[in-house]
């Protein structure tokens, strides 16, 4: 063998084994791993724990499907509905969020828990922050990974190679089984989720609060504003929700609307808050697709003003406080999507009031307001 062959044959496989040791090691030690327990008292404070649920579960892809919780050192508990987009024809079912496709501009949803899933959750998921007011709440998170907004129970196949598990009901009823099991009376009660995830906790919301009738609850919905008259058909059609006997009540085109108005008017116990960007850019692109529509400075401005529309109405309510902010520009008329999973939750501001004030004011100190920029 060539003298030079033979030395570069050496140095290309050295070179692959130590890209294939940071891998490992990126894996294995810098991206953090729940730990698997079974059941609350084994969980160790502070410390993210993967619990395996019974054999309805299932992710879009057919891969597994779990809940994480982390037990904090107050009996106060947070059930947090994740996001992660959606799915509703083969176009969309098609682009589920990779690696691959995001290079590709295609990113819809996520069919599976990712393996860096922890290292995704922030803001108010952060148990090492000191400046997180919910730090000693004991958690239980409800990953996504089904495209129906938590809500679905269909199988779809369109074709050979293309098939979707809307499996959201049957995931978030085993992790609700579980919850009911190991939390028994808490002092308070928070329900929460970003994105889909917000969408969830205004349906589920209802169910959780009957568990849990002596419990103070609140409900705490984050950038969740989409709207489309395709509503109806989506859920009962296409992820066979059949809401109207799940939920009790019909679907309307402004989704997370008609969740709230029936929440206000039959939970009145019940604190709900509501938060929103100004120009939500992701929440715009997702309506947009829904609505094959162009997204313009015209189709922004409408965006806003309705999402505004809606909160400012349910603000008729008493149990009702909402926080939309004008931060998070990525420009004039684009702000960042979500403010509760990540640094945001610190840092961005109404009316000069922090969002983890407000958000700490309204449920820890039962001190509510709404702000808006």
């Amino acid at each position: 063998m060539n003298k030079h062959l033979k030395r570069f044959l050496i140095f290309t496989a050295i070179l692959v084994l130590i890209i294939a040791l940071l891998v490992c090691y990126v894996l294995f030690v810098v991206i953090k791993q729940p730990t698997k327990i079974q059941d609350i008292t084994q969980a160790p404070l502070n410390q993210w724990n993967r619990i395996e649920l019974d054999d309805t579960v299932v992710s879009s892809d057919g891969s597994d499907y779990y809940l994480l919780t982390k037990k904090g050192s107050s009996n106060n508990v947070m059930i947090y509905f994740s996001g992660g987009g959606a799915n509703w024809d083969e176009k969309t079912a098609d682009s589920p969020i990779t690696i691959f496709n995001m290079m590709q501009g295609k990113y819809n949803y996520f069919s599976r828990i990712p393996y860096y899933k922890l290292a995704t959750m922030g803001g108010i998921l952060k148990d090492d922050n000191p400046d997180n007011p919910f730090n000693d709440w004991t958690i239980i998170y409800v990953p996504y990974t089904t495209g129906d907004f938590h809500i679905g129970d269909n199988l779809i196949e369109y074709r050979d190679d293309l098939s979707v598990i809307h499996n959201g009901k049957k995931n978030v009823q085993a992790a609700l089984a579980w919850t009911y099991q190991n939390i028994q009376n808490p002092d308070k009660l928070l329900i929460a989720g970003e994105s889909a995830g917000g969408f969830a906790t205004a349906f589920w919301t209802p169910e959780i609060s009957d568990h849990y009738p002596q419990t103070p609850t609140y409900a705490y919905i984050d950038s969740s504003n989409i709207t489309t008259e395709r509503w109806p058909t989506i859920i009962d059609q296409t992820w066979n929700a059949d809401f109207e006997n799940t939920f009790g009540y019909k679907p309307q085109a402004d989704l997370i609307a008609s969740a709230l108005e029936y929440n206000l008017r039959n939970y009145p116990s019940i604190t709900f808050l509501q938060s929103s960007t100004m120009y939500d850019v992701l929440l715009m692109s997702f309506e947009s697709q829904l609505n094959q529509t162009v997204i313009d400075d015209t189709s922004k401005q409408a965006w806003s003003s309705a999402m505004k529309k809606t909160l400012q109405d349910l603000g008729k309510y008493d149990n009702y406080y909402s926080f939309i902010t004008n931060e998070g520009k990525t420009g004039i008329q684009d702000t960042t999507h979500t403010i509760s999973p990540a640094n945001s939750f610190y840092t961005f501001k109404a009316n000069g009031i922090p969002f983890v004030e407000w958000l700490s004011d309204a449920v820890i100190n039962d001190a509510p307001q709404s702000l808006s920029d």
